[in-house]
């Protein structure tokens, strides 16, 4: 997905509120190839007011915005490393994300919107996948569609939160046991966790670190929606565990 940026063009010395004077600064960070060109009030040069831009040397853009006296306001919107496809797009006020906000997947895809006002997720990218959950209702499990599965919020992956809290079982590496091991378990409609079982085991000693990890990681889930409602669902998640050969 693509956004077509209109550009606010502000001059180095521009009459602002507060009947301030601005000026252009150029950031250039030495430990990357990153530009910064933001504006500041003359009298307050740690004061960022205005158009806010991020890019590379070489022109793509990284993230554009606004700033209000040092609060993030307005539209903000990250690109994808083309510069051109959109990661994200909302607005801030007050330095808080406000409103409807697009996450798309690194080709510009939608992957979610997001409401910050109402926190309520608006579509969602199956992908394909199927949308039929166990979903308790009325005290009985039954498989229902639903608009979209728990999920963790600002770019969070439960597979790589997984990945990063693996401790490999000595005995099974030793022995070089690999697999995949999926973990059940319920998200209720608070965004809790609980009721957490083994659906697919390997190994007993790769079976017991899989529901560690479940037990003792805080995922921060949103809880699923159906009908703009939160919901309590089954879900389940890979661990998988890979011997480096």
């Amino acid at each position: 997905m693509k956004i077509l940026l209109l550009a606010i063009v502000l001059t180095c010395i521009a009459k602002v509120g507060f009947s301030q004077e601005i000026r252009k600064i150029t950031k250039k960070d030495r430990n990357s190839p990153v530009i910064e060109e933001y504006y500041v009030f003359r009298k307050e040069r740690d004061v960022k007011h205005g158009q806010y831009v991020k890019m590379y040397e070489s022109g793509e853009l990284v993230e554009t915005g606004f700033y209000k006296k040092n609060l993030k306001d307005s539209l903000w919107i990250s690109y994808a490393i083309n510069g051109e496809d959109t990661l994200t797009f909302g607005s801030y006020k007050n330095d808080r994300r406000v409103g409807p906000w697009v996450i798309n997947n690194s080709d510009g895809t939608l992957d979610y919107e997001y409401n910050f006002t109402t926190k309520k997720i608006g579509r969602y990218n199956w992908r394909g996948q199927s949308n039929r959950f166990q979903v308790l209702t009325e005290g009985r499990w039954v498989e229902q569609e639903i608009d979209n599965p728990p999920m963790m919020l600002d770019g969070n992956d439960p597979i790589k939160i997984i990945a990063r809290n693996i401790e490999y079982p000595i005995r099974a590496w030793r022995g070089g046991i690999d697999g995949e091991v999926v973990v059940s378990f319920v998200v209720d409609s608070l965004g809790r966790m609980g009721s957490i079982n083994l659906k697919k085991t390997v190994d007993p000693d790769l079976d017991k670190e899989a529901l560690r990890i479940f037990k003792t990681v805080d995922f921060d889930w949103h809880p699923a929606q159906k009908d703009d409602k939160y919901i309590t669902v089954r879900y389940s998640l890979p661990v998988t565990f890979i011997l480096r050969k």
